[in-house]
């Protein structure tokens, strides 16, 4: 007979990395998916068990602009008071934070000290990972044309 078999720590590596997401309800109760305890996650379960949910917290985590009814659903804004993803960039780890409370629904709290506009938080990760503030020219000719629409890290 033998033991339970050893799982290596994670290593967090170059990159970004997903390692937590919560969900807190308004009675105070935590939903938690950790993501960290293996390379590869897949989310699996029967309709209506939160899987697309879990996404759109991730994306809205992110940066997500409209409010939590919009990008959620009104069903997720009743329910829930605040969202939070923990990441990895680079091996150092960050939770960005959007929660419900007057004033709070167009920021993201960064480990608790850093408080962006959901607007800034593009150029926060792509400044995090060395990644270059691109845009992309508004038109059918990219040599003519006037504006320019930024390439975002949710995009």
């Amino acid at each position: 007979m033998t033991g339970p078999i050893a799982i290596p720590p994670l290593h967090l590596g170059r990159g970004l990395r997903l390692l937590k997401v919560r969900l807190v309800q308004r009675s105070g109760e935590v939903e938690e998916y950790d993501f960290s305890k293996a390379a590869t996650t897949v989310l699996t379960g029967p309709r209506n068990s939160s899987k697309t949910t879990t996404f759109k917290v991730i994306d809205y985590c992110f940066g997500g602009r409209g409010s939590v009814a919009e990008d959620l659903g009104a069903a997720i804004d009743e329910k829930y008071t605040a969202f939070s993803v923990d990441i990895a960039i680079d091996g150092k780890r960050y939770r960005l934070l959007r929660d419900s409370g007057f004033g709070r629904r167009g920021r993201v709290q960064i480990d608790g000290d850093t408080d962006l506009p959901v607007g800034e938080v593009s150029d926060w990760l792509l400044g995090k990972l060395g990644w270059p503030s691109l845009a992309i020219p508004l038109g059918r000719n990219a040599s003519t044309a006037t504006q320019q629409t930024p390439l975002t890290f949710r995009s």
